[in-house]
């Protein structure tokens, strides 16, 4: 794949690597949920049937069609269209960045996203040790990959949502969510507060110098200065 390296254009191989706490969903994605009140508390109604997600304006469906590995680890690979690559259904913390340190080490180039769902369904449960513990899992699992890495790979860790198992309920909480990437070419630095989520998407495309997704503007130029 190319690549932009220093403001000049050379021909490299890397992985794109992105991590995700996943939001909560019924498995298919591309459905929306109508809510109601009853008995003082929000209940799902069921599919409302009016909402869809075109996955060739997607990320995986976009460099998958383009011949690069793309591979969906955890959550992501039940919600996500990825006809082109490689879905793995997985929830155990460890096990699922195991898996992906394996993908790092096994492939030459490609794209790949892993969900964290546990931390995810610790803050539902409401269980402060249980998050503190998948915390502690994931950090050491994302030690082993960042090491495992190649000079022109790069690493993001995000959130897609909070859910603070401390707040005294058991939904989603809307605090603002971390974005934390890892490149050998790029210095310490803070590259804002981002418009939408989707600026992940664009910056996987343009580090591929594939198609654009439907939304998002790449933020790789800034990680190059």
């Amino acid at each position: 794949m190319a690549g932009q390296i220093a403001g000049q254009e050379q021909e490299h191989v890397g992985h794109f690597l992105r991590f995700a706490h996943p939001a909560q969903g019924n498995g298919g994605g591309n459905a929306l949920h109508q809510l109601r009140r009853q008995g003082g508390h929000h209940v799902r109604t069921g599919d409302t049937g009016g909402y869809g997600v075109d996955p060739e304006v997607q990320i995986p469906t976009i460099l998958g069609k383009s011949g690069l590995p793309v591979f969906l680890l955890g959550k992501v690979a039940d919600v996500v269209t990825n006809n082109y690559g490689t879905s793995i259904p997985m929830v155990d913390t460890a096990s699922v960045l195991q898996r992906t340190l394996e993908i790092v080490k096994e492939q030459e180039t490609a794209f790949i996203c892993t969900n964290v769902q546990e931390t995810d369904l610790c803050g539902h449960r409401e269980n402060v040790a249980a998050y503190a513990d998948r915390l502690r899992v994931a950090d050491e699992w994302i030690g082993k990959i960042r090491d495992a890495l190649g000079e022109d790979d790069i690493l993001i860790v995000q959130a897609d949502h909070g859910n603070d198992p401390t707040i005294g309920h058991p939904h989603h909480t809307r605090e603002m969510v971390p974005l934390m990437i890892h490149s050998a070419h790029s210095t310490p630095k803070n590259i804002g507060i981002r418009k939408t989520l989707s600026d992940v998407g664009a910056t996987a495309a343009d580090y591929f110098h594939s198609k654009a997704p439907e939304n998002g503007t790449s933020f790789l130029p800034l990680l190059l200065k």
